[in-house]
């Protein structure tokens, strides 16, 4: 069995929560797992420290039907593509060295991958969690 894995996320837009007064955006991190001998995916959830979020599977394996109703394949994952399923969009970020040397092995070549949107709660966690965050550090002043 050859597996392909991608770094995708949820497309923004997608998990809006703390009601519409103020949407606070949710990006999740998944991975999703192509399986070349039947072209059935499945997605699994990072698990990401204080996120709140459990992680681990999302969506079984399964063979998933485009909106044309054709299925999907080999040829329509790329880097920087979105993927439409079950109703919750995916961007695909980034794959893997074996993945992205397999495609080139089959004549196509993957864009590089692509960086992922912080959410507003993600620096949140990283400070709670560190102490730390791409905050700009007030200068180190002597007491007088």
């Amino acid at each position: 069995m050859v597996e392909l894995d991608w770094g995708c996320q949820r497309s923004p837009g997608e998990e809006i929560a703390g009601g519409a007064a103020s949407p606070i955006l949710k990006i999740r991190q998944v991975v999703l797992h192509l399986y070349l001998a039947d072209g059935s995916m499945e997605i699994f959830e990072k698990r990401q420290a204080n996120s709140g979020q459990q992680g681990g599977l999302l969506l079984k394996r399964n063979i998933f039907k485009k909106r044309d109703g054709s299925i999907y394949g080999v040829g329509d994952l790329k880097v920087g593509s979105d993927l439409n399923l079950l109703g919750r969009s995916y961007r695909l970020t980034e794959c893997d060295d074996y993945t992205r040397k397999w495609y080139e092995s089959e004549g196509f070549r993957q864009p590089e991958a692509q960086p992922v949107p912080k959410e507003v709660n993600q620096c949140l966690r990283v400070e709670h969690t560190t102490g730390l965050c791409n905050k700009p550090q007030r200068p180190h002043t002597a007491p007088r």
